[in-house]
């Protein structure tokens, strides 16, 4: 048996910079991948297919959906595993081999499972003048503490307004790996129907790593491009949500990203704009809003459907800078093997 070409392209890779292989380091060879969703520098994953026909390609693609559904593809990531016997190949390096098949497989579902994740129509918020107008229609006393809720707003929708440019351009940065950090809310529509002077607290949502059963914080480092994200949400001490691991984006842009909580209708949807700055949509009727409204605001009316708080990252959490992307690290000494598409359990 002949082994393919991504097998020795990949551990050469990782052989010659003397490091674990990462997930990234097979999105060259993973032709379901479209355009700008490879990662890693110069992997050539937008490759088109140059053969000279649909049914006898000769790119050596090996990974052609067979379906026919580019939107829902319907073929089995693992039945080119089940196909292959483990006993096919039994030369020296068979168990490296199947390792790195069996990681590249669940990177394939991975990006897949990012790839539904691309809203067909993302949400696009109005002009900052807009959002300004409607919050002073409701006549709400002006007060230190909101202004500096609107003052925040206006820098992250300006941020989002620019990010919107940039990405007509083909422009889309990366982003810093979002594990331990914390970014501070605020929202005029929360602070207009929630806040209490005796009560008030600053909002925010906090991620963190979903690290495997296994992972020994004293020596083993996790790669950001292959570890989810979980954390919660608090608005106050009444009104915390945790939600559920998600993969992080790796670059700036309009993904919606659902913090899965509870109902879906009702999930909030966040959107990275940018390594500093996120926006969430809460749905008024998620429990976390409409109790604190209950509680703080009984006798409020004409409550909108959804708030939309925006997100700037705190800086006494930014441990990490933009050089950091592919060496950033929990833990000091060794990268953590073993992703082999398995589902950790989520910690909490």
């Amino acid at each position: 048996m002949e082994l393919p070409h991504w097998y020795h392209r990949v551990s050469v890779t990782s052989d010659l910079e003397n490091r674990e292989v990462r997930g990234s380091d097979f999105d060259e060879d993973i032709s379901e991948l479209g355009e700008g969703e490879g990662d890693s520098e110069g992997s050539g994953s937008d490759v088109a297919c140059e053969g000279d026909g649909e049914d006898e390609c000769e790119c050596g693609s090996e990974d052609e959906c067979k379906c026919g559904k580019e939107d829902e593809c319907e073929c089995d990531p693992w039945e080119d595993d089940d196909e292959e016997s483990e006993d096919s190949y039994t030369g020296s390096d068979a168990y490296n081999y199947y390792d790195l098949k069996r990681k590249r497989i669940a990177r394939k579902i991975r990006l897949r499972e990012e790839k539904k994740l691309v809203p067909e129509n993302p949400i696009v918020y109005p002009a900052y003048e807009a959002i300004l107008e409607a919050q002073n229609e409701r006549g709400c006393p002006e007060n230190e503490d909101r202004a500096e809720e609107a003052r925040s707003e206006q820098i992250v929708y300006t941020a989002y307004e620019a990010m919107l440019e940039a990405q007509e351009k083909g422009d889309c940065p990366r982003i810093k790996p979002i594990f331990n950090q914390l970014f501070t809310l605020y929202s005029v529509d929360f602070h207009d129907y929630c806040s209490h002077e005796w009560f008030f607290r600053t909002p925010y949502v906090e991620f963190s790593a979903l690290c495997p059963p296994d992972w020994d914080s004293d020596y083993d480092v996790l790669d950001p491009a292959e570890t989810k994200a979980y954390g919660h949400i608090y608005l106050d001490s009444d009104s915390v949500s945790k939600f559920a691991a998600f993969w992080p984006p790796r670059r700036a842009g309009q993904l919606m990203i659902p913090l899965l909580y509870g109902p879906e209708e009702c999930d909030p949807i966040i959107q990275f704009i940018s390594d500093e700055y996120l926006i969430m949509t809460v749905r008024t009727d998620l429990d976390i809003v409409a109790n604190r409204i209950r509680i703080r605001n009984p006798e409020a009316t004409n409550i909108p459907d959804v708030f939309h708080f925006v997100g700037i990252r705190d800086g006494q959490y930014d441990k990490y800078d933009s050089d950091t992307f592919d060496s950033w690290s929990i833990g000091a000494n060794k990268l953590q093997a073993g992703r082999n598409g398995e589902k950790p359990n989520l910690i909490e």
